[in-house]
């Protein structure tokens, strides 16, 4: 017997339903998008309707944050999908982001932008040659001077994507090869006079994703909220429709619990809560059928009962639940006629590796502490005083215990749960769980 083949084979899938990627706004992934997405309607329903019913010349600004690996990417692509067949109003967007930098100036942010709205305006012209006949001399000189700014002459389309619903405009694909900004520009007047034109006197409006605000660090963060105050005029030019993506933490930071005059602004925050055990079961009855081969019945590789035990472990984190399930699939000795892995099956088959790979990370004693505390509390929250208490025995001191939560949280064995004034509480991830498991 071959040692490589794909095990999904043996399920009747043509290949792995735990992927991790999130659902795309592609053209080409459109259906597939929409079959696979599964809850968060009223999220959907809140920042669409919030793009689809501003006047036609205002502007818009909304926040979606979530816990890392919720599937909030998945979310707004739903979002971008949606706008792109509704009948009414035309909504031009992206399908990759706008991506926030660390350490990014204004003009540096204006040029990110602007690179989406140029590939925007190169992609509505070439799904609709009436466009392009009928724009003005003034316009496509703008545009030309645009990409020379931007690019010189070297303008490339074919990674982003244009919907432009009710307006006879398809979705394409467009990859841009640009330099970057000149800081020596003042770019205010260029982003303004193309959201003008691409809204063609309000029968349309711009919808500008902006992404990274999951991966910034603490002084990142800092100065992400500067640069959000510094374009403040820049996100209320008319026409222009923003939506803010990351983690909760960042986008307090930046947003939500930053200067009053940038708070006020983004009246929309969804933050995103996790799926439901039930949720999780649809999503993987989904994917199962989708990926299913031919008319064959579909053996689940993870039990859809056993699948819903295991994700209460990771509280949400949908992305790293997942790759749990892969990893035991692949993992696993499967051959002859197989079976549904069980709860039990996944984390004998895991509890070694995710072992081996969480003590490397942590130091000294830690990897004892951890197995200590994980044995008293399971996966239940704990403070540090808590911490402290079950340590006492062994001399762990107040201060001690502190520096503990904090190495543990940087070794990603742990993550912050809630915040009650000073107190803080932690949930370790499900990882370690599984890792340190009876």
């Amino acid at each position: 017997m071959s040692l490589i083949a794909s095990p999904y084979l043996l399920f009747n899938l043509s290949g792995d339903p735990f992927f991790q990627e999130p659902l795309t706004a592609e053209p080409e992934d459109l259906e597939r998008t929409r079959e696979l997405f599964v809850g968060r309607t009223s999220d959907l329903r809140l920042l669409g309707n919030q793009v689809a019913g501003a006047e036609s010349r205002a502007s818009t600004r909304a926040v979606v944050s979530g816990a890392a690996g919720l599937g909030k990417t998945s979310l707004v692509n739903r979002l971008k999908n949606e706008l792109a067949t509704a009948k009414s109003p035309a909504v031009l967007c992206a399908a990759s982001p706008v991506r926030m930098q660390a350490g990014m100036t204004p003009d540096d942010f204006r040029a990110e932008v602007l690179r989406t709205l140029l590939l925007i305006h190169s992609t509505l012209l070439e799904n609709n040659a009436r466009k392009r006949e009928a724009e003005s001399s003034t316009e496509k000189e703008f545009w030309r001077r645009v990409a020379r700014m931007l690019n010189g002459e070297d303008v490339k389309t074919g990674g982003f994507n244009l919907s432009a619903a009710g307006a006879g405009v398809g979705m394409s694909r467009a990859v841009s090869r640009i330099a970057a900004g000149r800081k020596s520009l003042s770019l205010y007047p260029e982003l303004a006079k193309a959201f003008t034109y691409l809204s063609h006197g309000g029968k349309r409006r711009t919808l500008v994703h902006v992404n990274n605000l999951e991966n910034l660090s603490t002084s990142a963060a800092a100065a992400a909220q500067q640069l959000v105050q510094n374009v403040r005029d820049d996100l209320l030019l008319p026409g222009s429709h923003w939506l803010f993506v990351g983690t909760t933490e960042v986008v307090q930071a930046v947003i939500t619990g930053g200067p009053t005059q940038v708070q006020g602004i983004f009246p929309v925050h969804v933050d995103l809560a996790p799926l439901t055990p039930n949720e999780v079961a649809e999503l993987l009855r989904r994917r199962y059928h989708a990926m299913r081969r031919g008319l064959r019945k579909v053996i689940p590789p993870v039990a859809i009962n056993a699948a819903e035990e295991l994700y209460a472990l990771y509280h949400g984190d949908l992305r790293n639940f997942l790759r749990l399930l892969s990893s035991a699939v692949q993992r696993a000795a499967i051959s002859g006629t197989p079976a549904s892995l069980s709860r039990d099956d996944v984390i004998y088959t895991m509890r070694p590796a995710y072992h081996d790979a969480i003590t490397a990370r942590l130091t000294g004693d830690d990897a004892g502490y951890v197995k200590h505390l994980v044995t008293s509390y399971g996966d239940a929250a704990f403070t540090e005083a808590s911490v402290q208490d079950k340590r006492r025995g062994v001399g762990l001191s107040q201060s001690a215990a502190s520096r503990l939560v904090d190495r543990l949280e940087a070794a990603g064995t742990c993550t912050l749960a809630d915040v009650s004034g000073r107190k803080k509480s932690y949930r370790w991830s499900g990882d370690t769980l599984v890792a340190f498991s009876p």
